[in-house]
């Protein structure tokens, strides 16, 4: 299930959101300030942040600022959500390192395109992940698994082979009518 952090502390949005989200099948996990926020982004890894920027103890910008810039959050988009909806505002969110800005009250059909940027980081997290396993092989673990890789590719030649050497077989049998 893919996991969104929503940094608010406004409880009325938290419940709006976390019902519509929970409705679409995501996993809502709750900060009630930026620092929290930070502390679970590190923690959780989730898939999209979506960032309150009026925040107490550490604002939604600095904290957005400080997620991008740690190596271990600074792949997971987050979306700046924010009852302050002039441009300016929004240009201040992109400049902190949101991905994208919505204004409250929030539409949630616009959320919907939020779904692009979860997508693209799952594939990020999976690449990450595969590289970080693939740079820890050993060479005899590499060696096993080109041949495995070798031996899945025959064994799906002769499958294929199977197949093709059984459909010529039930023609041949229906032609003759033979039976066995």
């Amino acid at each position: 299930m893919t996991t969104i952090l929503y940094i608010e502390d406004n409880e009325d949005n938290i419940f709006v959101f976390m019902r519509r989200l929970s409705k679409k099948g995501y996993d809502v996990i709750i900060a009630h300030d930026g620092e929290a926020g930070i502390s679970m982004a590190r923690s959780e890894r989730p898939s999209l942040k979506l960032m309150d920027l009026d925040l107490p103890v550490v604002d939604g910008w600095e904290a957005t600022r400080l997620l991008k810039a740690s190596p271990e959050t600074s792949h997971i988009p987050v979306i700046g959500v924010s009852a302050y909806a002039m441009m300016e505002d929004q240009r201040r969110a992109l400049d902190a390192g949101c991905d994208d800005f919505i204004s409250k009250p929030v539409d949630m059909k616009a959320l919907g395109g939020f779904q692009r940027e979860v997508q693209h980081h799952e594939a990020h997290e999976i690449d990450r992940l595969s590289r970080i396993a693939l740079e820890n092989l050993t060479g005899s673990e590499v060696l096993a698994l080109d041949r495995i890789a070798s031996l899945a590719k025959k064994l799906k030649d002769l499958n294929s082979a199977g197949v093709a050497l059984r459909a010529g077989t039930q023609a041949v049998r229906q032609n003759r009518n033979i039976t066995v």
